[in-house]
């Protein structure tokens, strides 16, 4: 019996110990990065932009594996894409933000995710973020991401 109680004991102090920390890395700036493998599927057209929905899984620091869903959208013209995105850790915490991006090649393109928030663990996150995004179909594509986040 005692066995058991100092097991549990041990166990809540590590979760203490471990949220603590965490809540230490939240305090001030932190690296992010990661990368995912998507799809992004063309939903319309408005004023000569094309609208797109893409849906991604990945790996990241804090969130681990993670999906992602954005809805944008893509001056053909200019190559330009803008929007929002939504990361969604397995726990379901998220971060969310805008996105802003340029096609630099017909399979390249470059840009930030600019983050505004969060919920759960990840409540007043902020911070820019950039990527590169790699496509050889338009359509599927990889994309890697660093930057830094704060928590207020």
């Amino acid at each position: 019996m005692r066995s058991i109680s100092i097991s549990r004991a041990a166990k809540g102090a590590a979760l203490l110990f471990t949220l603590f920390a965490f809540a230490l890395v939240l305090a001030g700036d932190f690296p992010f990065k990661g990368s995912a493998n998507g799809v992004a599927t063309p939903v319309g057209m408005e004023n000569g932009l094309v609208l797109l929905h893409t849906a991604a899984s990945g790996n990241s620091t804090l969130l681990g594996g993670f999906s992602s869903a954005e809805d944008l959208t893509l001056d053909p013209a200019t190559g330009q894409l803008a929007g929002t995105f939504v990361f969604t850790a397995a726990n379901g915490a998220t971060l969310f933000g805008t996105t802003a991006g340029q096609f630099v090649s017909p399979t390249d393109v470059v840009g930030t995710y600019t983050v505004t928030g969060g919920t759960g663990r990840l409540e007043g996150a902020a911070g820019v973020i950039d990527f590169s995004l790699t496509t050889s179909d338009g359509s599927h594509y990889t994309v890697n991401f660093s930057g830094l986040l704060t928590s207020h």
